[in-house]
């Protein structure tokens, strides 16, 4: 019987602002030395604070729905203005979901951030 490891952490993972728009564009590779082919890959993101004001912040992770083994990208929309997120990218195969590879972004919104008014009540 041949045990399978889960596969390693995506390599490459970058966010980029998407101009104009609450959503921010997904990018990665796939795990270096893969042994097994790949079922897809797992997003999950979550707030971890108000723009550089506020890093105590927090609201409960997202996961979407498994996209595609041969995905490479994915846009996440919806997104609020000034506040800080974690994207995490997994990679899955038989064995399960892989290591997590994180990467964080602020929104940007329009006009200047003030920390004074991004508090939490």
């Amino acid at each position: 019987m041949t045990v399978v490891d889960r596969p390693g952490p995506v390599t490459s993972l970058a966010l980029s602002l998407l101009p104009h728009t609450d959503a921010v564009l997904v990018t990665w590779e796939p795990p270096d030395n893969l042994t097994t082919p790949l079922l897809g890959y797992v997003i999950s993101y979550h707030v971890i604070g108000i723009g550089d004001c506020n890093s105590s912040y927090f609201t409960q992770l997202t996961s979407l729905p498994q996209l595609p083994g041969d995905s490479s990208s994915y846009v996440l929309a919806g997104l609020t203005s000034w506040l800080q997120y974690r994207v995490i990218v997994q990679a899955v195969n038989v064995a399960g979901a892989g290591q997590q590879s994180t990467a964080d972004v602020i929104m940007r919104g329009s006009g200047q951030s003030n920390c004074s008014l991004l508090r939490v009540v």
